[in-house]
């Protein structure tokens, strides 16, 4: 965070200085009037105005971004609480499975048993 902001403020100096060394004034058409105005205020007119717009741009990504977090995070929680709910679903099964191999098991004993008698 600390760099982003030491970045803004040196290229903010280097735009006002370029400002400043290019004051001349210079004629602006704008639509309906015609005025002389510095190049200076034009430059820092127009470099406050991308930075504003890069600013509401960036915000708007955030929002979308958090909105989407948000969504895919309350997802997550249910995924994973459906996948523990399968998980003992499956543990059950394998118990019941494990029960009915062993009736099968003795249930086969039996048979053999009374095969043999």
């Amino acid at each position: 965070m600390q760099k982003k902001i030491i970045v803004i403020l040196i290229l903010s100096i280097i735009i006002a200085v370029f400002a400043i060394l290019n004051a001349k004034a210079v004629p602006i058409n704008l639509i309906f009037l015609e005025m002389n105005v510095s190049v200076a205020l034009i430059i820092l007119i127009s470099a406050s105005l991308g930075a504003i717009i890069v600013y509401f741009i960036d915000t708007h990504i955030r929002i979308k971004n958090n909105k989407k977090y948000k969504s895919l995070e309350k997802e997550s929680i249910t995924l994973t609480s459906k996948n523990q709910e399968l998980t003992e679903v499956i543990t059950e099964q394998q118990k019941e499975i494990a029960q009915l191999k062993e009736e099968l098991a003795s249930l086969s004993l039996k048979n053999h048993s009374d095969n043999h008698n």
